[in-house]
């Protein structure tokens, strides 16, 4: 007697294991999904980059991703899809004199599947610091002064201007 409930509860776990994988394999229940980043802080007029993957269109898909603010809408990527694919792209940043939150918005719509996903995006405006630097600690009165001014921006890189003369 314990045999044969031994043997019903196996073709019962059999069953239900093989009707969890038929069903897992179906169109029905396996829905596309996307990933798409950006850093969450980028610097005013530089080049960004953000990237996107598609995975598991059933149908062709159109993502499109924008930048919005309250007065623009500006579209980074227009791509119709019915294939699997892993991008990168790269946008200029708006150029910004203070700073100011954008919402980063996906939206990815087919006949049988839409999805919209919106997250902040802070743009910082372009900011130098700018070191002075004599030849020496100490000078005596009326000696020259020699000395150099270095202007970085936020990446420690020189900013690109030169200023010449007599100060």
């Amino acid at each position: 007697m314990n045999l044969c409930r031994i043997q019903v509860w196996r073709w019962m776990v059999f069953a239900y294991f093989h009707w969890l994988c038929v069903c897992q394999d179906t169109q029905e229940t396996t829905r596309p999904a996307y990933l798409v980043t950006i850093p969450a802080v980028i610097q005013a007029g530089s080049e960004a980059t953000f990237c996107a993957s598609l995975l598991q269109p059933r149908e062709t898909l159109h993502m499109t991703i924008s930048l919005v603010d309250d007065l623009h809408n500006s579209n980074l990527l227009q791509k119709s899809s019915d294939q699997e694919f892993h991008l990168c792209f790269e946008f200029q940043a708006p150029k910004l004199l203070e700073e100011k939150i954008l919402k980063f918005k996906v939206e990815v719509r087919g006949e049988t599947y839409v999805s919209t996903e919106e997250r902040k995006v802070k743009i910082k405006p372009d900011s130098s610091m700018t070191f002075v630097q004599t030849d020496k600690p100490i000078y005596n009165p009326g000696q020259t002064v020699h000395f150099r001014v270095v202007t970085l921006d936020t990446n420690f890189s020189p900013v690109n201007q030169l200023v010449s003369g007599t100060f």
